[in-house]
């Protein structure tokens, strides 16, 4: 029932081990110790083990931990080189952890009802670029995490293929302030339905976001004057909250790099230069 190649005693380290084979018709196996082993890398071989219950990997190298579906799984303990991270149909998980969670760049996280870390997950899995969260009930105080998720792709119901979209269902409340244009993006990319907090309607749609408060926004909009006809040209068009101080070090579209230096023609009266 129990493999035991790790020790968690303070400086231990065994660089000899370097590939570990769990046989996958293994019913038993129900706590699995590779800790500091950091020799061991791909893959966890925990993808056929469904009866694993304790799992810790600290101080391996594995790149890969993708559990296996409807597994038993209740604690697990990751190394800080996962970058592939599968969680689907875990009814008894409730702790998981990793040593770092910046490498993570692939989540799937789906019908696992008893981990209430979900949102800490997430937040902490700063360089997420596929993804697929099932069953939210979130609050958050800014849109932050919302705008990073709908920047990713996703994953498709088979848990392998890759979709257009990242994949979020369930319910999202902003404590906080939302923008029109980040509410016309979540309804492209999730095709969310998005409400103020009191009015709330009858949807069939699988992600409902609500907020508290809207933030006006206005259009900043820089244009080039034709100096010998006056005609306008607008040159580029960005989007301001209410109440921002703006400087030329961040919203000068020319210094941030959006757009090349207009070129001003000569008129009668002299040559004109942008400043």
């Amino acid at each position: 029932k129990d493999i035991k190649l790790g020790n968690d005693i303070e400086g231990y380290e065994n660089k000899s081990l370097t590939e570990l084979n769990i046989t996958a018709n293994n019913k038993l196996l129900q706590d699995l110790n590779v800790r500091n082993l950091p020799s061991l890398v791909g893959s966890l071989p925990i993808t056929n083990i469904p009866s694993i219950k304790t799992l810790d990997a600290r101080g391996t190298n594995y790149v890969s931990a993708v559990f296996a579906n409807s597994g038993l799984v209740e604690t697990a303990y990751l190394p800080a080189s996962i970058q592939i991270l599968t969680l689907n149909n875990l009814y008894f998980l409730k702790t998981l952890t990793l040593e770092d969670y910046s490498n993570v760049q692939q989540l799937l996280l789906a019908d696992c009802p008893n981990f209430t870390g979900d949102l800490d997950l997430v937040n902490k899995c700063t360089s997420l670029r596929k993804v697929r969260v099932t069953d939210v009930d979130w609050t958050v105080t800014t849109t932050s995490l919302l705008n990073r998720l709908a920047n990713c792709s996703g994953i498709g119901e088979d848990g392998t293929t890759e979709v257009q979209n990242s994949v979020l269902t369930g319910r999202v409340f902003v404590n906080g302030y939302i923008r029109q244009s980040e509410i016309d993006r979540y309804k492209e990319v999730w095709g969310a339905a998005v409400y103020q907090k009191d009015a709330v309607e009858e949807t069939d749609s699988k992600l409902i976001i609500t907020y508290a408060n809207l933030m006006p926004q206005h259009n900043l909009i820089f244009k080039s004057v034709d100096v010998n006809t006056n005609a306008e040209t607008v040159l580029y068009t960005e989007l301001v909250d209410q109440g921002t101080k703006l400087s030329s070090s961040t919203h000068d579209p020319i210094k941030t790099g959006k757009i090349n230096t207009p070129a001003t023609q000569y008129s009668d009266d002299g040559q004109f230069a942008y400043i």
